[in-house]
């Protein structure tokens, strides 16, 4: 008999992000289980505004694959941050199943010199699918 699965949350303080962070890879997320993404939203403690030439690319990967996206450029269609808010990140279809054992990860890439983000905290809401 399948248990039921119920909505988890986990929320990592990743800290400052300087404006010149490029290339930059730290784990963010193990999964024990076979999961569902629901949802990965980010906050930061000081508000951010979208730019055009300076900004900064957050991505959650799955290996080299390209789970869910957020940024702050360029300003029409970048991501702007109000201090203590959260956002959701962009979901790219077709992998909201995580597969068992498998490490997520942020990467961070600037667009021209970067941008800096105070006191982030990026969040996954998630359910499992197998235990």
């Amino acid at each position: 008999m399948p248990r039921p699965s119920h909505e988890r949350y986990s929320f990592i303080n990743v800290g400052d992000i300087a404006a010149d962070a490029d290339a930059v890879k730290h784990p963010f997320f193990y999964t024990k289980n076979k999961i569902q993404i629901k949802k990965i939203f980010m906050g930061s403690k000081a508000a951010v505004a979208a730019a055009d030439t300076n900004y900064q690319n957050i991505k959650v990967m799955n290996g080299a694959v390209e789970i869910k996206k957020v940024s702050t450029g360029p300003a029409a269609s970048g991501q702007s941050f109000v201090a203590g808010d959260f956002v959701e990140f962009t979901p790219v279809v077709g992998t909201e199943e995580i597969p068992a054992n498998t490490n997520l990860e942020i990467n961070y890439s600037k667009t021209g010199t970067g941008m800096a983000v105070t006191g982030l905290t990026i969040g996954i809401q998630w359910i499992d699918i197998e235990p």
